[in-house]
């Protein structure tokens, strides 16, 4: 939100927003209205970038809603659906992917503690458990898909036109591909996950997310010396992103030679 130019007092809205948008059947996050809960949270979402981006023509700053608000596609200003989109996409997108991400890592690692651990002694390995964390819990569950042309897989035709939902936590743990594919491995070498999604529809934020998560594990692992889940977490009902809801872990922390615990 702060690259993007959204006010820090509008952020809990966003939060909010967002929410309603993926999780519309979650009974702590659906909008409660008795009209289409999806469309009214878009509608709203639209409606406050619309103002935003508007500003920003006017008086441009240092953020990315000002080079969206004024960039040009083919020489020609950018229109305001793909403008408005933009925004939404990296609104939405952009923090309820990697709050799953990270919040399902901190998951897996409570549940292999050995993992933790190997994480712990060996720093370099963040970036392989950044990997390994979106292979194994997909922050993206699915997405639907046109086929732009015929085509067969293993035995099943597909004609062109026809609307496909791809699941990514399957194809992430595909035993074709993944050695030990249902086991949560830090050390996993060739780990060719489509987390992201990949050709032109990669998703536009991996490069950010990757660098979010990286910090966020380099520092946890440095501060938090053992982790374990204080109760069973929930998880946010949603058939298109996904991530623990709710999950309390208590933590032992390494400051400055003491151990002190607390329940977070």
């Amino acid at each position: 939100m702060m690259i993007l130019g959204v006010p820090e007092r509008d952020v809990e809205m966003m939060h909010r927003l967002t929410g309603q948008l993926f999780s519309p059947h979650d009974p702590d996050t659906a909008r409660q209205t008795g009209g289409h809960a999806i469309a009214e949270a878009g509608a709203e979402l639209f409606a406050y970038y619309k103002e935003l981006l508007q500003e920003r023509r006017k008086s441009p700053r240092d953020d990315l809603a000002s080079e969206i608000a004024n960039a040009k596609v083919d020489d020609a200003p950018i229109n305001d659906h793909e403008a408005l989109s933009y925004c939404v996409s990296i609104t939405a997108a952009g923090h309820e992917t990697t709050a799953g991400a990270i919040a399902g890592g901190i998951h897996a690692l409570c549940e292999k503690p050995d993992q933790y651990r190997l994480l712990q002694a060996n720093p370099d390995f963040v970036g392989k458990t950044v990997e390994e964390i979106l292979r194994y819990v997909s922050p993206v569950r699915s997405f639907i898909r046109v086929a732009v042309n015929d085509y067969e897989l293993r035995g099943r035709k597909i004609k062109a036109g026809q609307s496909l939902m791809m699941i990514y936590p399957s194809a992430n743990r595909d035993e074709e591909v993944f050695e030990d594919s249902q086991a949560f491995n830090i050390k996993r070498a060739n780990n060719e996950h489509i987390a992201f999604g990949f050709g032109p529809h990669v998703c536009i934020g991996l490069a950010l997310a990757r660098l979010e998560m990286k910090h966020f594990l380099k520092e946890f692992a440095a501060r938090i010396w053992q982790i374990e889940l204080a109760q069973p977490a929930t998880w946010v009902k949603n058939n298109f992103l996904g991530g623990p809801k709710s999950m309390k872990i208590r933590c032992t922390f390494a400051d400055e030679g003491r151990v002190s615990r607390a329940a977070i």
